[in-house]
């Protein structure tokens, strides 16, 4: 248990740190009067393309926080949870291509908040656990759908003043990172497929999500018996 409880503190340090981010940068806005949603996308823009790394940062009021907050820290944390190995690289994939996509394609408007890495990670989560086939992040696809399912109307051009495009830009980012990483091992699949003492952590396959290499076989023991004529060594005595 404590060390269970170790694997998901690991894995919500990231994601906490991040929101974290959110929260300063909502509180110097809020005490300074500052308004800094021109740092986000602004769509086939020189100067709004510093959004894409920025947007996720910025948020319009403390209800748009708020409503991004849990999901992104619970999103977050069982991406570097269960994918511990391709967390980070998935985050940052979804981060930039959904961001990128959004300054391609969305109208004309400063887009800003972290919608679009959550519907991202929503997505890949979702995805991945049906591409794997794999019973326990199949389960947790099902709860994607149980917790987020709502999440799909955001994708419309429903609410005038919500970035749909930076929803289904990230949707689909997301959906693109879960086929291109799924031929790669988790932490669920590692632990149900390998005993630990097969594996070596500090082998680099392992550590990039790949099956480790197999283990040369131990050489047998041979035993070489010798035997005394005891005839032989009555007369020697």
């Amino acid at each position: 248990m404590q060390n269970e409880f170790k694997k998901l503190s690991q894995a919500s340090s990231w994601p906490m740190t991040l929101l974290g981010i959110q929260w300063v940068v909502k509180i110097i806005e809020t005490v300074w009067q500052y308004n800094w949603f021109t740092y986000g996308i602004y769509p086939r823009s020189v100067a709004g393309l510093k959004g894409i790394v920025l947007a996720p940062f910025l948020h319009g009021d403390w209800i748009h926080l708020f409503d991004n907050s849990i999901p992104f820290l619970f999103l977050g944390t069982m991406l570097f949870y269960f994918y511990r190995h391709i967390a980070a690289e998935t985050l940052i994939w979804i981060w930039l291509m959904g961001g990128l996509w959004t300054w391609i394609m969305a109208r004309s408007s400063f887009h800003i908040g972290s919608s679009h890495i959550i519907y991202g990670l929503a997505a890949f989560i979702f995805f991945s656990g049906l591409f794997r086939k794999n019973l326990q992040l199949m389960s947790l696809s099902l709860l994607m759908v149980a917790l987020y399912g709502g999440l799909i109307w955001g994708l419309l051009p429903i609410v005038e003043h919500i970035s749909w495009e930076g929803h289904l830009m990230g949707a689909i980012s997301g959906l693109l990172c879960a086929v291109y990483f799924k031929n790669y091992r988790t932490e669920t699949e590692n632990q149900t497929t390998l005993l630990a003492d097969d594996v070596d952590e500090s082998d680099p396959y392992w550590m990039e999500g790949y099956e480790p290499k197999p283990k040369e076989p131990e050489k047998p023991i041979t035993i070489v018996y010798h035997f005394t004529d005891e005839n032989k060594k009555r007369e020697t005595d």
